[in-house]
């Protein structure tokens, strides 16, 4: 384990993961204030885009799906415009014509960028009414961790195996809904078996008008207060180090 080695919240299901010197952002920039979740507050925005601080040295920007609390054109676009060398990977064509941008259009692609291997695969997005969206979740290799992140996909067993296909995760990052919901902890627990799971996709305090943060954090200390391999974030700019993995 190394300092730099960590998960960074920006806002919801947006974070920086930074391990081995590589940095990934993943549904990082948005800025859209949707109830009851959370927008990126400027001041990191403006450190993303200008690759400031913890931000500095991003090597790619990865997007789930096109709703206003995972995606913002305007950002998206700043942060190319100004850092040219960033690959980024997304189902949304916004930026299809230029060479540093990957727009996934297939149900699986298998994608080796800036020293990263993935696979992208689609996955049904949660929630009724959301059927037609087109969310993509990841499975990553970043020197040696692997990585999962679902967007917001539906809590399905036979999707998340699916979409595993033998892949064993050493990091998990996870919508609330497989904390607090009973078949999420069963999935989360069973079939994913990560060694290291992150809960997030939740408003901070401030903004949490419908009680999910609240709940979730009651849920998370009945169930896993002594579980050092899983963990909640919430609140922008939340960090939590990747755990030393057995490799």
């Amino acid at each position: 384990m190394k300092e730099n080695d960590y998960v960074l919240l920006t806002a919801n299901a947006g974070v920086m993961i930074s391990y081995r010197n590589k940095k990934i952002l993943v549904d990082a920039l948005h800025d859209d204030k949707t109830t009851p979740f959370s927008r990126v507050p400027d001041r990191v925005l403006r450190q993303v885009v200008n690759q400031e601080n913890e931000f500095s040295h991003t090597d790619m920007v990865l997007v789930t799906h096109d709703h206003p609390d995972h995606y913002s054109k305007k950002w998206t676009e700043k942060l190319l415009d100004q850092n040219p060398g960033i690959q980024a990977v997304m189902p949304v064509p916004d930026f299809a014509d230029r060479k540093n941008v990957h727009a996934l259009s297939r149900p699986e692609e298998k994608i080796h960028l800036a020293g990263v291997d993935m696979t992208c695969k689609r996955l049904q997005h949660e929630g009724i009414g959301y059927e037609a969206v087109t969310n993509y979740g990841y499975l990553l290799e970043i020197a040696g961790l692997r990585v999962m992140i679902m967007g917001d996909g539906k809590i399905d067993e036979k999707a998340i195996t699916d979409f595993m296909d033998g892949f064993v995760p050493d990091l998990a990052l996870l919508d609330f809904p497989f904390l607090t919901l009973t078949p999420g902890r069963d999935i989360t627990q069973r079939v994913i078996k990560a060694k290291q799971t992150i809960f997030y996709h939740l408003p901070c305090p401030e903004d949490d008008s419908l009680g999910y943060t609240q709940i979730s954090q009651r849920v998370f200390n009945k169930k896993y207060q002594n579980d050092p391999s899983k963990r909640l974030l919430y609140q922008s700019m939340q960090r939590i180090t990747v755990g030393a993995i057995g490799h």
